[in-house]
């Protein structure tokens, strides 16, 4: 078989490449996300269905590094504290700028 950017071959025949998940199930591979494509043994581990999980947006606690409205971002801390509690995360830092800098200035 051949693979290349066009899909799957097998001599002439394109016999996979519609989609990524269609390349890996007819290599007989479980399909591998691009965060884990480095050439590091992924292949390997995709054979043995021995992936590792990702770590995805549900699995987030908190984000440290938000901006209010006191500086460059959009919003204030209440606002940003009660969209944080919405998208149920525990705790956020504000990282404001000294008003000193630039961007902050009106």
């Amino acid at each position: 078989m051949k693979l290349s950017e066009y899909g799957l071959f097998k001599g002439e025949m394109q016999v996979a490449g519609e989609t990524e998940e269609g390349v890996y199930e007819r290599l007989g591979l479980a399909w591998v996300p691009p965060e884990l494509r480095e050439n590091s043994g992924e292949i390997e581990a995709a054979q043995k269905n021995q992936l590792p999980t990702l770590i995805s947006h549900k699995d987030l606690k908190g984000d440290l590094q938000v901006h209010t409205k006191w500086t460059d971002g959009a919003n204030s801390i209440r606002e940003m504290a009660e969209q944080a509690k919405t998208m149920g995360l525990e705790y956020i830092v504000v990282c404001d700028h000294t008003k000193m800098l630039a961007m902050t200035a009106a």
